[in-house]
């Protein structure tokens, strides 16, 4: 008889009301789902606040800071001089040549060990006659330091005519002016212009 009440029990809960524990687990779960989905929306809307006010909080430094220096004022290119030498094959001059005397001060708070850029030689209208590469490298620029480059120069091509224009042009009617590219610091960073 045991056994005929367990088996009824068990027939009445497959069959007949079972089926309401079973609609109920159904429900439960149902609720379970909705609960995880407005969780999951208040978790994305608490996200959303949050990188908004950590961009808002970026915005503000940003604004705060002071301005970056440009790589262009970090140094002062000067051309105090230029001199023409004549072909003279008795001091192995085979070419005409133009001396630069230059003098490079830097402008940061880091000593510089290399800068590199172009060295714009203009007219007396400020007409661009030649750029030259030129790079100021093999010795230490300390911080607020000047340094005294000369001996340097182009040899001349006397075909070339912008190269015998510079030759021939007085260094007092030529203007000048230099392009940062990069400037490597004492500790090897590298700033590159933008």
């Amino acid at each position: 008889m045991k056994k005929f009440i367990a088996l009824s029990l068990i027939a009445f809960v497959f069959v007949g009301g079972g089926n309401n524990l079973v609609g109920a687990k159904d429900k439960e779960i149902e609720n379970l789902k909705k609960e995880i989905e407005e969780l999951k929306q208040e978790k994305a809307k608490n996200e959303n606040l949050g990188i908004t006010e950590i961009m808002s909080e970026n915005v503000a430094e940003t604004t705060t800071e002071a301005p970056k220096q440009d790589i262009q004022s970090k140094v002062s290119v000067m051309v105090t001089d230029k001199i023409s030498k004549p072909m003279d094959f008795n001091v192995g001059r085979i070419e005409d040549f133009v001396e630069f005397k230059i003098d490079v001060t830097n402008n940061t708070n880091c000593a510089i060990k290399g800068i590199q850029g172009t060295l714009y030689v203009d007219d007396l209208f400020g007409e661009n006659i030649m750029p030259i590469s030129w790079d100021f490298t093999g010795g230490m620029i300390y911080s607020g330091k000047t340094i005294n480059y000369s001996g340097k120069g182009i040899s001349i091509n006397p075909y070339i005519h912008e190269e015998s224009k510079i030759y021939n042009t007085d260094y007092k009617d030529l203007k000048f002016r230099y392009k940062v590219k990069q400037i490597v610091y004492s500790d090897e960073t590298v700033e590159k212009a933008d």
